[in-house]
């Protein structure tokens, strides 16, 4: 089967507001506030080194490989322009399967959050009902799925709406009440000391608990499969990058303090944290019954967030279905060409993924335990992509690059290796459980998370190993 390198004539083309709001769509966790407040003033450090160390590297690799191949192919057609289609598969694979895995716990939050919308009296019973949640998030899966059947026009619009009702205004407020809170005299929870900026690891669980905030900025290269439905990806692609980072920096640490100002450390929850502290702030300022719609706000761009990652992932797979790397029938669309079979095939899996984590005996240690699993996959995937920025510098020097990381390539250099370092240091961390989990038994969760991470991993590996490919014609560099 030939390469289709060319995206089709349309007539819908993504702003780069639009990219900005996709991409914040795809990388803002409300649900990671609560993790990180656990430091207070502490992560504004802990944010600031993993902008510098992760989500600008990432910004910056994303940037370059998207301009300069300007494609549907995303991770893919990148790495194996670097290394060929094997390697590319694998990082696709861990790129997709990650995702799957990350709808249990976004939309578990989203679950719980949704809860508060009914009476106090309810609220109590129904946020740890495990028939609620696995109702709950079955119905909003397979909703975003269909979804997301029907096209990447439908799937911005909605992304930029999610952000705006979902993320913006919710975080904007959580600030707003965070300030007044505190002008108004309000207790503040946390330790406001200039010496509480400074990260004090005293074990290895609060090393584990603070790398994690690593990837609460990942995803940012998933939309570098919607690069070609801009009118001008080579200049209008960096710019939306640069604001991507500059507001999600903004919204993490800004919504991380206002959850510190209002709930002691030893009572955050990473499920709850964030509507209780709506909760508690409505209540001070008089204004409990807003807190139903602060509700179902956060729950929608929870679902928005859902829906922009269910179709970039499974876009790629699609597409190297078409170019003959997979089984024809991985790339089955429908007439709004969607990849109808990769959307299905996941929410079969998501559905099964849901009753095994749910009804298992601790929520919030599955919870957890799914959240490092991911990351260890994710961040196998970014080791590969970092390798294969640095290959392409020299493989590919001649081609052209309307956003260029540095005029030489010392710059690409000091990206790419401060980029594979923090990936690859983060990923040993993730096989140790974090300081807000009590686990009696470290050996067997360790063991548990690298049992589950090598059958992740072990299917791509298998497939490239043993697949003896068609006469396919290379991808068009």
């Amino acid at each position: 089967m030939g390469a289709n390198n060319q995206p089709a004539k349309k007539s819908v083309y993504f702003s780069i507001a639009t990219i900005v709001a996709m991409n914040i769509a795809i990388i803002i966790n409300i649900y990671g506030f609560p993790s990180e407040a656990f430091y207070g003033l502490t992560s504004i450090s802990l944010y600031g080194i993993a902008l510098i160390i992760f989500l600008i590297p990432v910004a910056l690799v994303s940037a370059e490989l998207g301009s300069m191949f300007a494609g549907q192919g995303g991770i893919f057609q990148w790495v194996s322009n670097a290394f060929g289609y094997r390697p590319a598969i694998v990082a696709t694979w861990l790129q997709w399967v990650q995702s799957i895995f990350f709808y249990p716990i976004s939309l578990t939050f989203a679950a719980v959050t949704f809860s508060y919308v009914f009476p106090d009296s309810i609220v109590g019973e129904l946020a740890t009902n495990k028939v609620y949640i696995i109702a709950f998030v079955l119905v909003v899966f397979w909703f975003c799925t269909l979804a997301g059947t029907r096209g990447l026009k439908h799937i911005g619009k909605l992304s930029s709406l999610g952000v705006w009702i979902g993320i913006v205004i919710p975080v904007a407020l959580l600030i707003a009440f965070g300030i007044y809170y505190i002008i108004a005299g309000g207790k503040i929870e946390m330790d406001t000391s200039a010496a509480s900026l400074i990260p004090k690891f005293r074990t290895m669980d609060d090393v584990v608990m603070a790398a994690s905030i690593l990837l609460f900025f990942s995803g940012l290269e998933v939309n570098g499969v919607h690069v070609y439905m801009m009118k001008d990806p080579g200049k209008g692609y960096p710019k939306a990058l640069f604001w991507t980072c500059v507001v999600i920096g903004i919204i993490y640490i800004l919504g991380t303090l206002s959850v510190a100002v209002i709930i002691p450390s030893g009572d955050l929850s990473i499920t709850q944290s964030v509507i209780v502290a709506f909760k508690h702030y409505l209540g001070f300022s008089h204004l409990s019954r807003v807190l139903p719609f602060i509700a179902i706000a956060l729950a929608f761009g929870v679902v928005a967030n859902s829906i922009t990652w269910i179709t970039g992932p499974a876009s790629v797979m699609k597409y190297i279905a078409d170019n003959g790397y997979l089984p024809k029938v991985v790339a089955k669309e429908n007439k709004h060409g969607a990849p109808l079979f990769i959307l299905i095939s996941q929410g079969v899996i998501v559905s099964v993924i849901v009753f095994v984590y749910a009804l298992s005996p601790q929520v919030q240690q599955g919870y957890q335990m799914l959240m490092q699993m991911t990351n260890a996959i994710y961040l196998t995937m970014y080791v590969i992509l970092f390798v294969a920025f640095l290959r392409l510098r020299y493989k590919e020097r001649a081609k052209p690059r309307p956003f260029r990381v540095g005029k030489g390539n010392f710059l690409a250099w000091v990206v790419g290796i401060v980029g594979i370092l923090g990936a690859a240091g983060t990923f040993v961390l993730c096989f140790f459980p974090p300081a807000q989990l009590d686990i009696s038994k470290q050996p067997a969760y360790i063991g548990t998370v690298a049992v589950i991470y090598a059958c992740l991993i072990l299917p791509p590996v298998l497939y490239v190993i043993f697949h003896k490919p068609k006469v396919i014609t290379p991808l068009k560099k």
